[in-house]
């Protein structure tokens, strides 16, 4: 039956929308929002759905740069980056931690610079 068929290609959408999601949360760490107006509800959906969509071009963007590591471990790998103040002889520095390859190929495949391991600040 067409009918049934349909409603089960739905709902397997459904479910894809909705893990997607899940992960979505899992990787911003978002907090349930309640809104009541409607030009609020609106913006969230809207900034959940961005969100979403830019997870998932990092995510392809990362499988294309040949990671073998699951995409999960990847974002962790990228929350973890920090960058950190020093001070020697009067002179403050920032510091970053040493990026892996295919982290460097990301900024560039972005438009970005990567960003210098030491930067004098003062």
């Amino acid at each position: 039956n067409e009918d049934l068929a349909e409603v089960v290609e739905r709902y397997k959408e459904l479910s894809q929308v909705e893990g997607a999601f899940r992960e979505l949360k899992d990787v911003i760490s978002a907090r349930p929002i309640h809104h009541w107006k409607g030009r609020r509800i609106r913006s969230h959906i809207r900034i959940c759905f961005l969100t979403l969509l830019i997870s998932m071009i990092l995510r392809k963007e990362i499988k294309g740069l040949g990671v073998e590591e699951p995409f999960e471990e990847a974002m962790e790998g990228l929350k973890g980056l920090r960058v950190d103040w020093i001070e020697v002889k009067g002179k403050r520095f920032l510091l970053r931690d040493e990026l892996e390859e295919w982290q460097k190929k990301l900024f560039k495949r972005f438009g970005m610079k990567v960003p210098p391991t030491v930067l004098e600040t003062s």
